[in-house]
């Protein structure tokens, strides 16, 4: 979490897409993402070759 933090930048909220795997998600993670104000999104169990997103960033422009 401290290297996703530290290179997504200031706009807030933030979504964090990743896999469900055991060690991703722990409360330390949880706790960090609820407070740093970024949204947690997990794939279902062996889905993310199916699913694996672009690497992209998606932007609201206001």
């Amino acid at each position: 979490m401290k290297g996703f933090l530290t290179h997504c930048g200031r706009a807030r909220p933030v979504v964090l897409i990743m896999d469900n795997h055991d060690a991703h998600i722990s409360l330390p993670v949880i706790e960090a993402a609820k407070g740093n104000d970024v949204v947690l999104i997990g794939f279902p169990g062996d889905t993310t070759h199916i699913l694996q997103p672009l690497d992209v960033k998606v932007s609201q422009t206001q």
